[in-house]
């Protein structure tokens, strides 16, 4: 009977040993480096958008085309510029017209500099005539007979007048004799009564411009027109 007891007490014992044992074992926290020890993870999600949209905005610098400089498409035409180009540079939105200002030579502008139109001693009023004194210059004024002189002569026949506006500039008096006629009108316009410019004329107006032992004949307008359209 004594070794009984003494074995189950030593059994008791032992239990009891094994079942604090665990308990404290269970309870121990993890060594310091696992990757689960107890404490809650936190992601720097801040930090990861931030990169992310360096990352993106590289990434979109790096596949960006080259900037196009539209200036160049809707710089001023040349005489054998594109017409289809001209339009839609100025069909683009935000984008400025084509500059259709004449292109004169040295000695073309030193004549037009010189140049003294008859409208400007036109009387102002609402009956005032713009059109004689217009023929009167260019059947008679030399710098008028300066720009006929430098037209190609396939341009010069008797049978068909040189067409300088019926309605729009064409796109041959950006440049060369006719750019000089084409000055010279706006010319006799800038001097003119503004009354004058509201003038009606029905059908083209013609100018007999001699042209060394030859004359040439200049036709200005189309239906019915004024000469202020001229500079609209």
């Amino acid at each position: 009977m004594g070794g009984r007891r003494v074995a189950v007490t030593t059994g008791v014992i032992l239990g009891h040993v094994l079942l604090i044992w665990l308990l404290v074992v269970g309870h121990a926290p993890p060594p310091d480096g696992h990757p689960d020890n107890g404490a809650p993870i936190g992601l720097d999600l801040v930090g990861m958008e931030a990169a992310s949209a360096h990352l993106s905005a590289s990434k979109l610098s790096a596949v960006k085309p080259p900037a196009v400089k539209l200036d160049a498409v809707v710089a001023t035409p040349s005489p054998d510029a594109n017409p289809v180009l001209a339009d839609i540079a100025s069909s683009l939105p935000g984008l400025a017209a084509p500059d259709n200002t004449p292109v004169l030579s040295d000695a073309d502008t030193q004549a037009l500099s010189q140049f003294q139109p008859a409208s400007a001693q036109i009387g102002a009023g609402p009956a005032c005539n713009l059109t004689p004194a217009v023929v009167r210059d260019f059947s008679q004024n030399p710098v008028v007979r300066q720009g006929v002189s430098e037209l190609p002569a396939a341009e010069k026949s008797v049978a068909n007048a040189v067409q300088v506006w019926d309605g729009a500039w064409p796109q041959e008096t950006l440049s060369g004799g006719k750019a000089l006629l084409r000055g010279l009108l706006m010319r006799e316009i800038a001097a003119a009564p503004a009354d004058c410019l509201k003038q009606v004329n029905n059908g083209p107006v013609f100018f007999m411009v001699p042209d060394g032992a030859a004359t040439v004949m200049v036709a200005v307008g189309s239906g019915q027109w004024t000469w202020g359209q001229l500079v609209e």
